[in-house]
């Protein structure tokens, strides 16, 4: 009997909560009709210390739905380490993650996850929040997602906040990298995930209560996941050791030619000086990039630990 593992967090979702279980029960149902093999469902919520009684809720909805299991978390760790704390601890054939407040469709997970099972070729499908129009939010958004991918070697999808369906082994790789690297959802999942196929949508409007994510918070978690990112320090400070050792280059053969040729007149020892600063900063980047790099190696997971064969039977 395979077992489809459906994981999120509830943070003060004491109004929507049952309509969401509801809602993975019905598409459940619809889901399992079309499959050609028996699969059980559990579905796993996270309370990430709500102040309202989402705790109570879902712990009587748990008599009225025998596959709904309820983690009360020790503290309020977000969204990314709740989820990724279930998944470090249970396992499913296949695993759908995606938020507990009906902004993401259930729906549309379960449209995934039949791609999923009828594609082996997929590991897995992504959903993609669709922006609407242009804003500032947009345009700092759009930055974010290229200085993050610059800085953590893992190219970050738009629009993709873990919202997805995915096979047993991009989870158990994503662990290794939020545990080694850094405990983002997003960052683990695509560091792990090789072929993938792309779902687009519009984010649903929240029916009942308030987001826990304002304004600021968006602009806080953009500065806090560039601050942390893996790779930052080593791929800034190589290329700046690089465009420092050209300047000096080119400033060596200007001052050579310039040595015969008379093209400007500096005052003495002015071009000693300036090439001994230039060569001794780039000579104090470049090694500071090639300690970061080997920083990266200890922090960052590596081939091996990832590395996998399936025996070929006769």
């Amino acid at each position: 009997m395979k077992k489809l593992l459906v994981v999120s967090s509830i943070y003060n979702e004491e109004e929507n909560v049952e309509e969401f279980v509801n809602e993975i029960y019905i598409q459940f149902e619809k889901f399992k009709k079309n499959l050609n093999f028996p699969l059980n469902l559990e579905l796993i919520l996270a309370n990430n210390k709500s102040k309202d009684n989402s705790l109570e809720k879902m712990v009587s909805l748990k008599k009225k739905y025998s596959f709904l299991r309820v983690f009360d978390n020790s503290g309020n760790y977000g969204f990314d380490i709740s989820v990724l704390n279930i998944l470090k601890n249970h396992k499913g054939d296949f695993i759908l993650i995606l938020c507990s407040d009906l902004e993401d469709p259930p729906k549309l997970g379960f449209e995934m996850l039949s791609e999923l099972v009828n594609n082996k070729q997929l590991d897995a499908c992504l959903a993609l929040k669709r922006d609407s129009g242009l804003s500032i939010l947009n345009f700092f958004r759009g930055i974010y997602y290229v200085m993050t991918s610059f800085s953590t070697r893992t190219i970050l999808v738009r629009g993709f906040h873990g919202f997805g369906a995915y096979r047993p082994t991009i989870i158990s790789n994503a662990i290794i990298y939020a545990k080694r690297a850094n405990p983002d959802i997003r960052k683990s999942l695509l560091w792990s995930i090789v072929n993938y196929k792309k779902y687009r949508y519009f984010k649903r409007t929240r029916k009942k209560g308030i987001s826990s994510y304002s304004l600021i918070n968006y602009f806080q978690e953009g500065i806090n996941q560039f601050i942390n990112s893996p790779s930052l320090s080593s791929r800034i400070s190589l290329r700046v050791a690089f465009f420092s050792i050209i300047l000096l280059i080119t400033l060596m053969i200007f001052f050579f030619i310039n040595y015969f040729a008379k093209i400007l007149i500096f005052p003495g020892g002015i071009t000693t000086i300036l090439l001994i600063t230039l060569f001794s900063s780039s000579m104090n980047y470049f090694l500071f990039a090639l300690n970061a790099k080997q920083i990266e190696k200890i922090v960052l997971p590596n081939t091996l630990e990832i590395a996998s064969a399936n025996e070929i039977e006769e």
